[in-house]
């Protein structure tokens, strides 16, 4: 059997599951990676390549695929499987869970995706420690080895992670060179001091990051805090960004193509409606971004307005010219015209008001 494939362990990729056109795709993104010409961030920890799926399939047409299979295999096959997904699939139809099953998910990759209002939607992609385990292996003892990499790519013993026998830093991540710098592609950011196993001034004078302009791109594990965060300002509340429901709910709604700003409308829309009101304890994630979503995001402000006198039991009879037409109860009233909008929590709750009220003016007879 031969050793490499593609510059790979052949007995390690077979291991891992991994397939010939999987393995070529690999090896297309690393000396992608390693020519230093696609767009990257670093996020403290990884740096992050973007894949264009059409310019990737034009390079490769031997693996005769379109980008949407492309990005199936780069994302579910090659990348690492989502923590939360056992959580998300609770919720998931047969006929999904089934598909979902047939994923690899081998995990030498990471996937990111980055939304951002100049460019769009992203994929980004970094290389996992498990990957370093297809390639040749840089030990202490390979003297011979160490001694045939060049200048440029030379890897200072001094700032090797060990791992067993292998480096954890091979040189497509972080190039460094007997100068003791770094060298970053140009459109990447610059490892701050500290990066790796020696925290001395190995770096020199590069004490800051410096960060071009995709690190500040808005990462989608971000949106979750920034919700929640927008939620507990306007509702005063103290809900967590990182309960799974939550995160479940919001995933629901984004899958659905709704916005970040969506959110953000709503939130709006029905604080305004039910703070400090009998309806405040449904300003919850659970409610407001559930399957009535929509719904509130289409009500209309007069709408709200309305149901937030009838919700503190404000009524106005001061225009009421001609007693004899039937009396409407404000129960009533509001019920017939707002009941569609509102969830079953909601509806209970109107209900419960209702009785109470009942209660009240029959208990004034009594007396």
């Amino acid at each position: 059997m031969r050793k490499w494939i593609h510059g790979y362990k052949q007995d390690v990729a077979i291991e891992y599951g991994l397939s010939h056109d999987e393995l070529l795709i690999l090896r297309h993104f690393e000396e992608f990676a390693n020519s230093q010409k696609m767009d990257s961030f670093f996020d403290g920890k990884y740096i992050y390549y973007w894949v264009n799926y059409e310019k990737f399939l034009k390079d490769l047409p031997i693996i005769d695929v379109k980008k949407e299979r492309l990005g199936e295999i780069m994302v579910h096959n090659l990348s690492e499987k989502p923590e939360d997904l056992d959580q998300r699939m609770e919720v998931y139809s047969e006929k999904t869970k089934a598909k979902i099953m047939k994923r690899k998910y081998i995990g030498v990759l990471k996937s990111n995706v980055v939304r951002n209002t100049l460019v769009g939607t992203r994929t980004y992609f970094a290389f996992t420690p498990k990957f370093y385990t297809l390639k040749p292996d840089i030990t202490d003892n390979d003297t011979e080895m160490m001694q045939k990499t060049s200048d440029e790519n030379q890897i200072n013993k001094d700032l090797i992670q060990e791992s067993n026998d292998s480096v954890k830093i091979p040189n497509h991540v972080v190039n460094i060179s007997n100068q003791d710098s770094v060298k970053i592609p140009s459109d990447s950011v610059k490892i701050p001091n500290g990066f790796g196993k020696n925290t001395s001034d190995r770096f020199g004078k590069n004490t800051e990051p410096k960060i071009d302009k995709y690190r500040l791109l808005e990462i989608d594990n971000n949106i979750y805090s920034r919700v929640i965060d927008r939620l507990n300002n306007l509702a005063n509340k103290k809900y967590k960004s990182t309960t799974n429901k939550t995160k479940s709910l919001i995933d629901a709604r984004l899958n659905e193509g709704f916005t970040e700003e969506d959110f953000y409308k709503v939130i709006a829309i029905k604080v305004k409606a039910w703070k400090d009101t009998d309806m405040d304890r449904f300003l919850r994630p659970e409610t407001l971004f559930g399957t009535k979503f929509e719904g509130y995001l289409n009500e209309s402000e007069a709408a709200n307005n309305q149901n937030k006198n009838n919700t503190q039991g404000q009524t106005n009879t001061s225009n009421v010219k001609n007693t004899s037409k039937p009396v409407v109860t404000q129960f009533h009233g509001s019920f017939n015209e707002h009941f569609r909008n509102y969830s079953e929590d909601e509806l209970e709750a109107k209900l419960l008001r209702a009785q109470n009220k009942k209660r009240g003016i029959a208990n004034g007879y009594r007396g």
